[in-house]
């Protein structure tokens, strides 16, 4: 048999269930018996004969026709003070555990059980978000620990290891098998003795050893997800990536546990209909119920919601089940708040009133209105629509009426307010406010204050959409200033957050939009995304941090010159992980798949803060799925490669490396992937101003250049640190220094360099963009600027005279071999049209040579494919 580990940062169980949630109910009955057993590690107790035997266990991590060669049994019973588990556990290890690993490490509080051993998970309040986790190891060794609820912020770790359940179990071992036994006190949980009906949620694992080598390593090893282990669990696992990860079922997949003698137990959760999302109103629900008692019985459903307010509603209904028979039940239940609810299902046999099934859930509700809030930050001339939609039910919607006050926070008296009473119209419908109304109003935070008010007059359900205005004054981008910040609110495709120090206050919004030529959905990573890449990868080990819960990108600029991305997110407290800081990053990207990084860091107070940085540069036509780790090579910036053998080849870490670049390669072809320098000799020599930390390079703060700032988190250039993991692609985690009184914090990085095998290419890129040769205007009608580092661009300013159409302009290029420029960029101020024809020396350049356009600003921006390493003259017109 093989090994497993449990690792707590990974478990995502608990939390709220998206809908539709369809959920096989797997039932045992508990049987009472009379007489306990003896907890001795045998089996040969009266009271085993009396339980109910679960013989039916699936491996884990494993194809679905796969069966372990080693059998597992379980045994539940109840009397009126324990619950009496016993596993009987076919097979052993290949070589004893005793004297090679413990069964759990204590220095791991989330209990990495690295022996052979069981497990028992009951959710004993049933509400399928908490559990109580009981590990009994084969050489006797025993663990527990409590789950406890999602918190907000999320804690570290969900595991309580502090929490001491009041329970018994021995283990013995025979020549081919090995018996466990467990007595768990009702009074570990603050119950009695359950009464008949009762129904608890309960897992059962049975896991292997760990093989040879130390607990690090193996731990390690599990970490790069290079192993299949064996362990087996009932109920079956769910086809889920996360419960094929931890090989044991989420609380929301738990089996029922029935205490007593009852003939009626449910089969299937049916919550919410496949057809739309759970809304405000009425909701389809559907539950299925097995009769395997001689008569029909009739039963009543109790259906109720409670909201985190304290609003509740339930709905009940009288159904009749057939002996021996399977019968699905349809039924509706209701929510009128939006947010997390609470949703109770209990069956109750209607003539002794006694309960049968009692389960809770959390169901998500989205709010019962939906604004579209982008022609609050378009430029637009013409009357703001406001668009809405509704998601409520039809029963709400033709007996209510819908209320929507327009005002500013902290204000009770409306600016706007308006009814509507035909709700049963399309969903998509129109508001108007005046643009110019709008546009003379202070800058600051407003709502929409919405209501659904029934024919009583009473408000049945409420929800505020907060938004933000811009001071028109105010730069697009962030500013900079102490005080707290906070969230203005939320919606689907967006995140409003406040700065109540400004005049002016700022948001993410809008959902990107993908040039063509750019993969940019892999340059920032929404929470959403990024859950949906950690089951593609196998891997959650950064992806659950507060910093990548509030996460927007936005694309400013996108034309077949450039594109500029802007991605805000929070940043995470290492120490206390709420979320009190914010990064502001652009991304400047050209078709060489050369461009700019520029990052801005504050908080409202000083701390060390985790910035996770999962911005991954890819360029045209590279994909995630495409790339494995025998694609990928290093090269030095000095022309060495740091072990002469490709990525997915080199062992551990990167620490050794001087002057890494990560380059990828798709059949013969090179292309660019990722820039990133580490080590001390290529630093102190190619990139001033920058600080050495950890093996990462980090360049210092542009504003205090004498005081480094980041530093190299656990995680290097691979999440993991580790050349297995290469197909994640990400920088990893640094640690940045936040000082409020220090504001701005910035730094600049050069992306995406395209490399070859002696890296020459990346130190010209790196040599031009910091240190670009000057350029002289020929014209009067043109002046230089400057050269913006930060768009990697050369800036000038078109003064006027004659129509740039027609006499169009020149510039001489001063580049050498000792001071050569990798792609020139001239952004022309002023310049109100994109160049149509250019010469290079006198020789008109094609197509393939430049590309021109115009920026946000509606200035003309031209770039010229190419190496400039001799004087140049550029003509364009």
């Amino acid at each position: 048999m093989s090994w497993g580990i449990t690792l707590c940062s990974f478990l995502p169980w608990g939390g709220v269930v998206q809908s539709p949630l369809i959920l096989p109910v797997r039932a045992i009955r508990c049987p009472r018996i009379s007489e306990p057993p003896r907890i001795d590690g045998r089996l040969d107790d009266i009271a085993w004969t009396q339980a109910t035997k679960i013989a039916s266990f699936s491996l884990v991590a494993r194809p679905a026709q796969e069966r372990s060669d080693h059998q597992t049994s379980a045994f539940v019973a109840y009397d009126d003070q324990f619950l009496y588990l016993a596993f009987l556990c076919e097979g052993l290890p290949d070589e004893p555990t005793e004297g090679r690993h413990p069964t759990w490490q204590p220095d791991h509080p989330d209990g990495i059980l690295v022996g052979e051993h069981v497990e028992v998970f009951l959710d004993v309040q049933h509400d399928h978000a908490t559990c109580f986790r009981f590990a009994l190891g084969l050489d006797g060794e025993r663990f527990d620990q409590r789950y406890l609820p999602p918190s907000t912020p999320p804690s570290p770790c969900p595991w309580d290891a502090t929490w001491d359940g009041f329970w018994f179990a021995r283990t013995t071992v025979a020549e081919s098998s090995w018996v466990a036994e467990m007595a768990i006190a009702f009074s570990s949980f603050g119950l009695d003795e359950p009464v008949p009906g009762t129904t608890w949620g309960i897992g059962l694992r049975r896991s292997g050893p760990l093989e040879q080598g130390s607990a690090e390593e193996e731990v390690s090893r599990a970490l790069r997800w290079t192993w299949l282990a064996e362990s087996s669990v009932w109920p079956d696992v769910a086809a889920s990536v996360s419960a094929t990860l931890f090989r044991s079922p989420e609380p929301a997949a738990f089996g029922d546990l029935i205490f007593g003698d009852i003939d009626v137990f449910v089969t299937e959760m049916a919550i919410g209909d496949t057809q739309r999302p759970l809304q405000v109103g009425a909701n389809s629900f559907r539950i299925g119920v097995k009769n395997s008692g001689p008569a029909s019985r009739t039963l009543r459903l109790a259906v109720s919601s409670a909201s985190s307010s304290g609003k509740t509603s339930t709905d009940w209904q009288t159904v009749t089940v057939r002996p021996a028979a399977d019968t699905s039940i349809s039924a509706r239940f209701s929510v009128w708040e939006s947010g997390a609810n609470r949703l109770t299902i209990a069956l109750l046999d209607s003539s002794s009133g006694q309960e049968l099934y009692r389960g809770t859930y959390m169901v998500s509700v989205r709010p019962f209105v939906q604004f579209d809030l982008e022609p609050f930050y378009s430029r637009r001339t013409d009357p703001w629509l406001l668009r809405f939609w509704l998601r409520a039910s039809p029963d709400v919607t033709r007996s209510s009426m819908l209320r929507v006050r327009f005002l500013r926070e902290g204000l009770s008296l409306p600016l706007r307010e308006k009814s509507f009473r035909d709700l049963e119209r399309p969903p998509e419908m129109g508001f108007v406010f005046p643009l110019d109304s709008l546009q003379d109003l202070p800058g600051g935070t407003y709502l929409l204050d919405c209501s659904l008010v029934d024919g009583t007059g009473s408000t049945t359900a409420r929800f505020i959409q907060r938004f933000t205005k811009i001071d028109p004054g105010i730069p697009d981008e962030f500013a900079v200033v102490p005080g707290p910040y906070s969230f203005a609110g939320q919606t689907e495709d967006g995140l409003q957050v406040l700065f109540p120090a400004l005049p002016g206050r700022f948001a993410f919004w809008r959902k990107p939009s993908y040039p063509p030529w750019w993969d940019l959905d892999q340059i920032g990573w929404s929470y959403g995304y990024a859950r949906e890449f950690r089951e593609e990868q196998q891997d959650s080990t950064e992806l659950d941090a507060p910093g990548f819960a509030n996460s927007r990108l936005d694309v400013i600029e996108a034309t077949e010159v450039r594109a500029v991305i802007r991605w805000r997110h929070t940043l995470s407290d290492r120490c206390r992980h709420d979320s009190r800081g914010w990064a502001d990053e652009e991304y400047i990207l050209y078709p060489d798949g050369i461009g700019v990084r520029s990052v801005r860091l504050w908080s409202d107070r000083p701390g060390y803060c985790e910035l996770g940085d999962l911005a991954i540069v890819i360029p045209p036509g590279m994909h995630l799925d495409d790339t494995r780790p025998e694609d990928l090579w290093t090269v030095g910036f000095q022309g060495q490669s740091p072990d002469g053998s490709k990525l997915g080849q080199a062992p551990g870490s990167f620490a050794y490396s001087s002057g890494l670049v990560l380059g990828a390669r798709l059949g013969d072809r090179p292309r660019p992937f990722l820039a990133l320098a580490a080590g001390s000799h290529f630093l102190a020599n190619v990139l001033p101003g920058t600080a050495v930390s950890g093996n990462c390079l980090l360049p210092s703060d542009q504003s205090r250049t004498q005081r480094p700032i980041w530093g190299s988190g656990k995680s290097h250039i691979l999440s993991q640190g580790d050349a297995s993991g290469a197909r994640k692609l990400t920088l990893g985690r640094v640690i940045a220094e936040i000082d409020p009184n220090l504001q701005p914090n910035s730094w600049q990085f050069l992306i995406g360099v395209d490399t070859t095998r002696d890296g020459r290419l990346a130190k010209l890129a790196v040599k031009s963009w910091l240190e670009p040769p000057p350029v002289r205007c020929r014209e009067g009608n043109l002046q230089f600027v400057g050269y913006d580092r930060a768009a990697r661009a050369y800036v000038l300013r078109y003064t006027g005279g004659a129509a740039p159409g027609t006499q169009g302009a020149s510039v001489v290029l001063e580049a050498s071999k000792g001071r050569p420029l990798l792609g020139a960029v001239l952004v022309i101020r002023g310049w109100n049209s994109p160049c149509t024809d250019v010469e290079i020396d006198g020789t008109r350049q094609s197509g393939a040579v430049f590309r021109s356009g115009l920026t946000r600003e509606g200035d003309c921006i031209l770039y010229l494919r190419g190496l400039f390493d001799r004087r140049t003259r550029l003509r364009f017109r």
